[in-house]
């Protein structure tokens, strides 16, 4: 993909550049732990994640509302916006909602998947993923599910609660 590799902190490595005219950071580490993180023009908040995980999450989502959707493929998933009816929008396109799927699939039980909306960022997080999973045909399988599913958000109607960067997110970049 003609991304630039270095060493990340003791045992990972990280990987950034350009694809498709965005400017991506990939991240992998012990756990194992992979992050794939693109720009986006989107000023907005989401999370999608599992059901079962959603009392651990670290992101406080008093400020955020429960997509409730009555789509049985996505039973076990747990999907937050600042705006609901902007994601549920979002989510009408049927390449959009096979996106999610896709990225939230996971291959073994102990997989965890979280994918983080935030201004300017969509992030894909990984942990525990099986090694035999990280591959080349995969990474470019998940890159297309995350364009695919960029492209649905930064078409639809802007959302109707815009939201800005906090500083703690400006600081990590």
């Amino acid at each position: 993909w003609g991304l630039k590799g270095e060493s990340y902190r003791q045992m990972g490595r990280q990987y950034h550049g350009e694809i498709k005219g965005r400017h991506v950071d990939i991240h992998f580490r012990r756990g194992p732990t992979l992050e794939i993180e693109l720009t986006t023009s989107l000023e907005a908040r989401a999370i999608f994640a599992f059901k079962s995980e959603i009392n651990k999450l670290s992101t406080n989502l008093n400020s955020f509302e429960d997509v409730a959707l009555n789509n049985p493929s996505f039973h076990n998933l747990a999907i937050f916006a600042q705006d609901q009816y902007w994601m549920k929008g979002i989510l009408d396109e049927e390449a959009a909602r096979q996106a999610v799927r896709q990225l939230m699939k996971v291959t073994s039980a102990y997989e965890l998947r979280q994918i983080l909306i935030q201004p300017h960022k969509l992030k894909l997080t990984l942990r525990r993923v099986p090694f035999n999973e990280i591959s080349h045909d995969n990474l470019n399988a998940w890159l297309e599910d995350i364009f695919t599913l960029l492209r649905s958000a930064e078409t639809a109607p802007a959302p109707q609660i815009a939201t800005v960067e906090i500083p703690i997110e400006v600081e990590r970049g």
